[in-house]
């Protein structure tokens, strides 16, 4: 018996855990598609740096192109995320999302920003080891991305999936990943590692967190 406790406790010691109590914020209903700066909101405040989603959504840099559409109402022009947030954030009128080099940039406006953008799934645990919260972009309930639409941009095709959707990582063990959803504002949810990973490299492997130090 005392050796089969002995065991358990080894067995025990050896799972990897870490799960951070990351306040939530909610994107809605200011935000329809905000969660990629709600998200960012979250990091910030989790380190000291009080800022709210509204100042970041300002804040965020934007592609302003106008979105054009062909006789059958296809999407043909539009703004691109590798550039800034395309479209209008707050849902009143279309809108669609931000990639991780432009919204980087507002993380730097406060803290020294880190792409983790198509990097080995081992960094974004590290980070999370190492208490610093990671925004991912998956889809809103982790089912395969849609491609829903595709535009031109100054010669360049943007390809869409209108459920892509951003979400802050809290933590991990041995067989989840932990995350704030701005959309539902629900803590600390869970969402198998497997899935998570087939989610994530299908939506581009787009990932970002910063610095636990040099903060401006």
């Amino acid at each position: 018996m005392e050796k089969k406790l002995s065991n358990d406790k080894e067995k025990s010691s050896n799972l990897k855990s870490n799960i951070m109590n990351v306040e939530i914020i909610k994107q809605l209903p200011e935000l329809k598609n905000g969660c990629e700066v709600t998200s960012v909101a979250m990091m910030l405040n989790h380190f000291g740096i009080k800022v709210d989603k509204m100042t970041l959504a300002e804040k965020v840099k934007k592609d302003n192109t106008k979105i054009e559409y062909d006789e059958n109402g296809k999407i043909i022009k539009w703004g691109n995320p590798d550039i800034g947030f395309v479209g209008d954030i707050t849902g009143v009128s279309s809108g669609y999302s931000i990639n991780p080099i432009p919204l980087l940039e507002l993380v730097n406006q406060y803290v020294k920003g880190v792409n983790l953008t198509n990097l080995d799934y081992s960094y974004i645990e590290k980070s999370l080891s190492e208490n610093r919260p990671v925004v991912v972009w998956v889809t809103s309930d982790f089912t395969s991305p849609q491609i829903n639409a595709s535009w031109k941009n100054n010669g360049e095709t943007v390809t869409a999936y209108f459920n892509q959707h951003a979400v802050l990582l809290t933590g991990y063990d041995d067989e989840y990943l932990y995350y704030n959803d701005p959309l539902t504002g629900k803590i600390n949810d869970k969402i198998e590692k497997n899935i998570f990973l087939k989610i994530w490299t299908n939506t581009g492997r787009k990932a970002i967190t910063c610095e636990l130090k040099n903060s401006k």
